[in-house]
């Protein structure tokens, strides 16, 4: 897990400040740090934790179709299951539409700037 500890002495102090040594200081270095060590693994803990919720409540919404008795009711809970099963459809195909346009993360790592003049 990302702990503040972790974000603040390895990420910030060890790799984008390289310790101290600012001499070695290069921007697109930092934000590909940054990038790679402290946002991307917040984006998948957020991406994972969307789709464990849509799940619970997909099997709430169809237990409560199967149990019960009202039309109405079962008319709500299957609206609840399609509109949850979409989410979690676009949840999951949004990674592979992302590498579609830009190509996989280690392809756009490869390819990036290396200096401004590479901008």
């Amino acid at each position: 897990m990302v702990s503040a500890r972790y974000l603040a002495n390895d990420v910030l102090f060890n790799n984008v400040l390289s310790g101290g040594n600012l001499a070695t200081f290069n921007g697109i270095d930092v934000a590909k740090i940054l990038y790679e060590q402290a946002v991307f693994p917040f984006v998948k803990i957020a991406m994972y934790l969307a789709l464990g919720i849509l799940f619970v409540i997909v099997v709430s919404r169809v237990i409560k179709y199967l149990t019960s008795p009202s039309e109405e009711v079962q008319k709500q809970a299957m609206t609840m299951i399609a509109r949850n099963v979409i989410g979690i459809v676009v949840i999951l195909a949004s990674k592979q539409i992302v590498e579609l346009i830009l190509g996989t993360e280690t392809q756009v790592m490869d390819n990036t700037a290396q200096n401004l003049g590479d901008i």
